[in-house]
C-alpha cells in the first residue's frame, strides 16, 4: 500500500470526525438560544449529527492504527496527548543521551 494510500482513509476520518464537530457547536448554538420556532433547524441538525456519526462509523472501519493503551488511558484521564508525545519523546531522548555517554566512555 503506497503511502498517500495508507493516508487516505485517515484524511477521511479526519474531515468526517471535523463535520461532525461542526454540527454539534451547531447544535450548541441552537439550543443555547432556543426558540420555539428553532425546532425544525433542530431537527435538521440533529439528523445530520447522526449521518455524520454513521460516517465516522463506516469510515473508521477502513482506518488502520494501532493507539497504546497507556496513551488511551492517559488521554480518558483527561490529559493531552500532545503532553504525553513530548513526555514520551523527552525520556527517549534522556534514554539516548545516556547511551552515547556510556559508548564515548567505552570508546
Amino acid at each position: 500500500m503506497t503511502d498517500k494510500a495508507a493516508r487516505e482513509p485517515i484524511e477521511s476520518l479526519e474531515r468526517k470526525i471535523l463535520h461532525t464537530i461542526s454540527t454539534l457547536q451547531k447544535i450548541s448554538l441552537t439550543t443555547f438560544d432556543y426558540q420555539t420556532d428553532s425546532v425544525p433547524v433542530l431537527h435538521k441538525r440533529i439528523n445530520q449529527l447522526t449521518g455524520h456519526l454513521a460516517e465516522v462509523g463506516r469510515v473508521v472501519q477502513k482506518v488502520d492504527t494501532n493507539i497504546p493503551f497507556n496513551v488511551v488511558e492517559f488521554i480518558e484521564q483527561g490529559g493531552n496527548p500532545d503532553t504525553y508525545t513530548r513526555d514520551a519523546t523527552q525520556v527517549l531522548v534522556d534514554k539516548n543521551q545516556k547511551t552515547n555517554g556510556r559508548i564515548k566512555a567505552v570508546s
